[in-house]
């Protein structure tokens, strides 16, 4: 067997002519080059905990891959999971690959805060809102992840997703929350979307690490003491 090589292309390491290897590299080429396998039919698909095997298998797979990207050490959606939060995603096909996904849950919600009052913070390199007003908490559905495929990015392929998440759900994007934390892609998305304020929402982990929940400490901090 050769030494392990590191692929060009998508940066995997493998050892050429151990099967094995080999077998991992092709998948994670694949799912860099197209995104992840999908045997549905090119579309955009509202997946939940209702919906078949295969819906919820790939919508596991495209968040997978995005959850690779944003370096989080975290499931965001499993297939089997039993969840009280009502997680609904939509997910886009294209040539037999899942490009794009937007995932939201219910979840608390007792500030809103304007999209022009966030900071980066160099805790964890997240966004953080400086201040807040405070609401009457109450649930409310809340973006988890957006991912789209790198392939794709630049090209308005979330529009899709967002309009059938908002006909499924039956309330504008403006109704919306964002759960805490934010990443710069999530600030810079908000605010694309011309709107003056948004609805925060509580975080979206039980636990992101040390330096993550001391970043949602400080982030609630903020909102609650301004």
């Amino acid at each position: 067997m050769d030494a392990e090589p590191t692929c060009k292309a998508c940066g995997f390491s493998y050892v050429i002519g151990l099967k094995e290897d080999e077998e991992r590299h092709a998948r994670f080429h694949d799912e860099e080059e197209y995104g992840p396998m999908s045997y549905m039919n090119d579309g955009i698909y509202i997946v939940s905990l209702e919906n078949t095997q295969p819906l919820r298998h790939m919508a596991e797979q495209a968040f997978r891959v995005g959850n690779r990207e944003a370096q989080y050490d975290f499931a965001l959606f499993m297939a089997d999971e039993k969840s009280t939060n009502q997680p609904i995603a939509a997910i886009e096909t294209i040539g037999g690959h899942a490009i794009a996904g937007v995932l939201t849950r219910n979840r608390s919600c007792e500030y809103r805060t304007s999209l022009e009052e966030f900071e980066l913070c160099a805790l964890g390199g997240r966004w953080r809102p400086k201040r807040g007003e405070a609401i009457e908490p109450h649930n409310r559905r809340a973006i988890e992840f957006i991912w789209v495929h790198k392939k794709y990015r630049g090209e308005k392929v979330l529009d899709g997703c967002l309009a059938k998440l908002t006909e499924h759900i039956g309330h504008p994007i403006s109704e919306f929350s964002h759960s805490l934390p934010f990443t710069e892609a999530a600030v810079k998305f908000w605010r694309k979307r011309s709107l003056g304020s948004i609805y925060i929402a509580q975080s979206w982990t039980e636990h992101l690490g040390d330096a993550q929940d001391a970043h949602l400490e400080a982030c609630v901090r903020l909102l609650s003491e301004r």
